[in-house]
């Protein structure tokens, strides 16, 4: 278990730096979003020993910071200097996934752009998304597929 988190987090940092240096070459961090996402579900599928509660355990403690994030901007929780960087550090966080968040900033809702909303869901989406590839991959080796 501590393998797969530490996977995920050096694939966390790993994914930071290739989107940051690839944004210098327009189309290139579309490309390495979806690389991601795909290493993000081998990963996933290299959990098909893993139980039910320990996928979800390492999906929690993956996505666990970011979600803490989320709620300290929903709420609007004044404590400490966290909560007035709190946006920040998430977008900072979810770097990998910030290419395809910002092609939706055309759309507005109550005078935010529709990104600043999926970037407060992509803590539980990211975690659905691993999840839900880590259960399908151990479905998967039930039925010898």
């Amino acid at each position: 278990m501590l393998k797969a988190l530490a996977r995920l987090y050096l694939l966390q940092i790993s994914a930071f730096l290739a989107i940051w240096f690839s944004t210098y070459f327009p189309g290139l961090d579309y490309l390495l979003t979806v690389v991601y996402l795909i290493i993000v579900s081998i990963e996933a599928n290299r959990l098909k020993g893993f139980a039910r509660s320990q996928i979800l355990l390492i999906t929690i403690i993956w996505q666990g910071p970011a979600a803490l994030l989320s709620i300290l901007v929903i709420g609007n929780f004044y404590f400490y200097a966290l909560s007035d960087n709190a946006i920040f550090l998430l977008e900072f966080w979810s770097t990998p996934i910030l290419p395809l968040l910002t092609s939706l900033g055309y759309f507005n809702y109550f005078n935010k752009p529709l990104y600043y909303y999926m970037l407060l869901a992509m803590p539980c989406l990211l975690g659905l998304y691993y999840y839900t590839m880590g259960i399908m991959s151990k479905r998967l080796k039930t039925l010898k597929l």
